[in-house]
């Protein structure tokens, strides 16, 4: 890592990153000289942003906050290499999430589950809201392994 401005990566929601938790980090660490979130163009669930230090050894002391609880999120602090990456991970990239479309938008989680419970193990359910806490109409089931969306894929086509 040879470039003068070095990023901590710093995964924690978007909405709970204060302006005042962000001058902490600049009176501790030293001049942080830019802050950006990824595009949220084709993951809106992205939670984490960049913080840019005017040098690598800043950025480097930064990540003693790693760990660092929160409120109740614990944030992630690392350096930032675009060389290294993770392999994805979790339901979506299982193939053990269902994407459901066309929701009604009083809908609850249980009733979301009672509908998917007879197909086999339901994880978890989630039904995003908008920003006045209102149903976008959609939901995300996971079940508890991928061959029971398999077996609704195929059901659906015969």
């Amino acid at each position: 890592m040879n470039s003068l401005y070095e990023k901590i990566s710093t995964r924690y929601p978007i909405h709970t990153i204060a302006h005042g938790d962000l001058l902490l980090t600049r009176v501790q660490y030293g001049e942080i000289v830019d802050v950006r979130f990824p595009s949220l163009k084709y993951n809106t669930h992205r939670r984490f942003c960049y913080v840019q230090f005017k040098s690598s050894g800043q950025a480097r002391a930064a990540t003693e906050r790693d760990g660092e609880v929160i409120g109740k999120l614990k944030l992630v602090a690392k350096i930032s290499d675009p060389g290294v990456k993770q392999d994805r991970q979790g339901a979506m990239h299982e193939g053990r999430e269902l994407y459901v479309a066309n929701l009604d938008w009083s809908a609850t989680e249980d009733e979301v589950k009672q509908v998917f419970s007879k197909y086999g193990t339901v994880e978890k359910i989630r039904i995003p809201t908008n920003i006045a806490g209102k149903s976008k109409g959609i939901a995300f089931v996971v079940f508890s392994n991928r061959v029971v969306l398999h077996n609704i894929f195929y059901r659906s086509l015969h």
